[in-house]
């Protein structure tokens, strides 16, 4: 997965075995508005991403599933998780 942007971090890859694709959430660099995305999909897949300005609004945007997904592989407390969803945004 890459669509070509620059990444100044990447904060969670994942593979979500229900919809059988790839989920990335990171940041790219050099962008002031709209700095976060989440990308979507396999190479034989069509790929897919959606930007936002603060990584709450990332995590917002995520399917139920990719979330169980993601805290599973992370090993991860939901109320850690929802800290960062709450979180104004920049994680830096």
């Amino acid at each position: 997965m890459g669509f070509g942007f620059d990444y100044e971090k990447t904060m969670w890859r994942w593979f979500v075995k229900c919809s059988m694709q790839w989920v990335q959430v990171a940041k790219i660099r050099n962008v002031d508005e709209r700095a976060w995305i989440v990308l979507r999909g396999t190479k034989s897949m069509n790929q897919r991403s959606a930007r936002f300005s603060t990584l709450g609004d990332a995590i917002a945007a995520l399917f139920d599933h990719e979330i169980r997904a993601l805290l599973e592989q992370e090993n991860m407390h939901a109320m850690e998780f929802i800290a960062m969803a709450a979180d104004d945004g920049e994680m830096n």
